[in-house]
């Protein structure tokens, strides 16, 4: 599993992170807050953390699609911070089912380290309120374990939720993403079918 920090001055070259690690997370020489205005009297403007989750059969150099959100959220939000997770070994399709659900909880787990590991490192410009989770299918129950570890999230986008991998409606709540996993929590269901988990 990898963590790869993207800013707007290293887009294409990537620092990987140990969510588990200070010093990793010292290394990358995260910045969270910025000025308001040009003459830096302004109170700080508190910059954004994304972290993109992809779902079963996928990862970073699978399919396009994480790059190009990167690329697009940087354009945009040119302050922000971006977390591209890779747990493509433990995406694969041909693992047992309990195998992946096993896998993508460690990623959420590991998810949660990285949040709280940067806000005791930047207690005071960092908090989990400036997190967005978005989380392709199956990577959602990465986001909903997320949810329900960071008090305070500020938002989970949930891209075509893996129902077609398991019945979710059937699942408990504490299962899957609910809208109790984060401040904000959309779902956006496209009803591609064939699309990769």
């Amino acid at each position: 599993m990898f963590f790869l920090r993207f800013t707007r001055f290293h887009s294409h070259s990537p620092y990987v992170l140990d969510p588990n690690s200070a010093e990793s997370l010292k290394g990358a020489y995260f910045t969270f807050s910025y000025p308001t205005n040009k003459d830096k009297k302004a109170q700080a403007k508190n910059k954004k953390l994304y972290v993109l989750v992809h779902g079963l059969n996928d990862g970073v150099d699978v399919t396009t699609w994480m790059r190009t959100a990167k690329n697009k959220l940087l354009d945009v939000d040119r302050e922000s911070n971006v977390v591209l997770i890779d747990w493509s070994r433990g995406a694969s399709v041909n693992l047992l089912n309990d195998l992946r659900f096993a896998s993508v909880r460690i990623v959420g787990q590991q998810t949660v380290q990285l949040i709280k590991g940067l806000e005791f490192l930047y207690p005071e410009t960092f908090s989990g309120e400036n997190v967005h989770i978005i989380a392709h299918s199956f990577g959602t129950f990465a986001a909903d374990v997320v949810g329900r570890n960071v008090q305070g999230l500020g938002r989970i986008t949930g891209l075509d939720p893996a129902g077609g991998v398991t019945n979710i409606a059937q699942m408990p709540a504490s299962q899957r993403l609910d809208p109790s996993d984060a401040k904000f929590v959309d779902v956006i269901h496209t009803g591609m079918s064939g699309s990769k988990g």
